[in-house]
């Protein structure tokens, strides 16, 4: 089953020439360990250097060579590229991040957004749930990541969790307890989706940053929210 996700996930990488790769790798990966093949049938091991363009011979690599154990034995191979027959690369864990140069591979796809959009979405939010249940949750308060597409998946998930409240609080008994427990509400980064309700705020956990991982489950949501009402 994991060779055939991993076969699945391979036919969405995208053709890549070896300069983009290299230039990949030692940008982002710059430890990780590849196998490169010549044309002349020579074979090294070792962690991309640099890359670099020269008037006579094109693109050319600088390899710091390892053994057969990964150590570093202290020799340097520069080899032009156009020399480079093909590249393996050694360390598995870091393959598919390698070869799809940091584009998402999952079913999920998330736009690049800002921080201001995410910012809009997070006062829409506490006024679409009290003109709907005239209670009033707050604003989501978050640490906000860097990265536009994680703002783009956070700007997807929160509509969700808006709708699940709003579904859960049409419930009397949860309004008046939500009215008499919570003034706040706080969105935190975690592994796992946790619902939290101290000091009188709730607080969701969950990987809303991380890109390639599942949507929020809204019945499991719901369930949590019940749990701290």
């Amino acid at each position: 089953m994991i060779i055939e996700a991993l076969h699945g996930k391979l036919k969405l990488v995208p053709a890549i020439n070896k300069q983009e790769l290299l230039f990949y790798i030692i940008q982002n990966f710059p430890n990780s360990l590849i196998k490169i093949n010549t044309i002349a049938n020579a074979h090294y091991c070792g962690t991309a250097v640099n890359i670099g363009n020269t008037k006579d011979d094109g693109y050319m690599l600088i390899v710091q060579l390892t053994n057969d154990r990964g150590d570093v034995n202290g020799n340097i191979l520069q080899i032009a590229v156009n020399k480079i027959e093909s590249i393996e690369l050694l360390d598995t864990k870091n393959s598919l991040a390698i070869l799809s140069l940091g584009k998402t591979l999952s079913n999920n796809t998330y736009e690049a957004s800002g921080k201001l959009e995410v910012l809009r979405i997070f006062e829409k939010f506490e006024t679409e749930i009290l003109a709907s249940c005239s209670v009033n949750v707050g604003t989501p308060q978050m640490v906000l990541p860097s990265n536009e597409f994680a703002l783009g998946r956070i700007l997807k998930l929160t509509p969700l969790v808006q709708n699940t409240i709003i579904n859960l609080l049409k419930a009397h008994d949860a309004c008046e307890s939500w009215r008499k427990n919570y003034t706040a509400i706080f969105f935190e980064e975690h592994e796992t989706l946790e619902v939290k309700g101290i000091n009188g705020a709730i607080t969701i956990l969950f990987p809303f940053s991380v890109i390639d991982a599942p949507e929020i489950d809204s019945n499991q949501l719901t369930t949590m929210l019940m749990a701290v009402l």
